[in-house]
């Protein structure tokens, strides 16, 4: 009896450790995912927040490069100005949508395999809530970056859509990598084969 009573303790113990082990490796990404998104959301807010404070004032712009000029811009649509009368009569229906965005994107975060890809949803999800937090307060999401080149604009967009387009950037290259990695090792022959 003493003998199978330590291996049953043993078989719960074993399994408590490995349930204890991965409850706290979510908890780490969950942890890193929001302190990825609260970074981009601190930046973004305190970004838009003093070019309201100095852009909202004569002249209204500054030029910092001959293809970066700081003007203010209020979109209700989507990152760079999409979907602008779609979503003008309904804010609250793209706030909706991205918040099942942020949920998506913080729960891909926790189960990504590498950090690189966890850290790419987690600056989606920040940006997503910077602009979220913006249309909720102010029916719009402020703009204040203005790149362009000989009369040829972007559209204006803000550090939230940078924080998107980093996080996206950081995805493409991690899906990418291991690719080319798999073709350069698939090219070379095994150890002790002839060529």
């Amino acid at each position: 009896m003493p003998g199978q009573y330590r291996a049953l303790s043993s078989d719960f113990s074993g399994k408590v450790g490995c349930w204890l082990e991965g409850s706290m490796d979510l908890i780490r990404k969950l942890f890193c995912a929001l302190a990825i998104a609260a970074i981009a959301i601190i930046i973004d807010q305190t970004s838009k927040a003093a070019a309201l404070e100095y852009l909202s004032q004569a002249p209204g712009q500054l030029d910092v490069t001959p293809f970066l000029t700081l003007r203010l811009g209020f979109n209700t649509g989507i990152s760079f100005g999409l979907f602008q009368s779609t979503f003008a009569a309904w804010p609250w229906l793209l706030i909706a949508i991205q918040l099942g965005v942020v949920v998506v994107m913080i729960w891909f975060a926790m189960a990504a395999q590498s950090d690189y890809d966890s850290a790419a949803f987690s600056l989606i999800a920040g940006g997503a809530v910077g602009n979220i937090l913006d249309r909720s307060r102010d029916g719009a999401v402020t703009d204040f970056l203005d790149l362009h080149w000989r009369g040829w604009h972007w559209p204006t967009f803000n550090l939230a859509d940078v924080a998107i387009c980093l996080g996206v950037a950081l995805l493409l290259a991690t899906t990418i990598r291991p690719a080319s990695a798999a073709s350069v090792s698939s090219s070379q022959p095994p150890d002790g084969a002839k060529q």
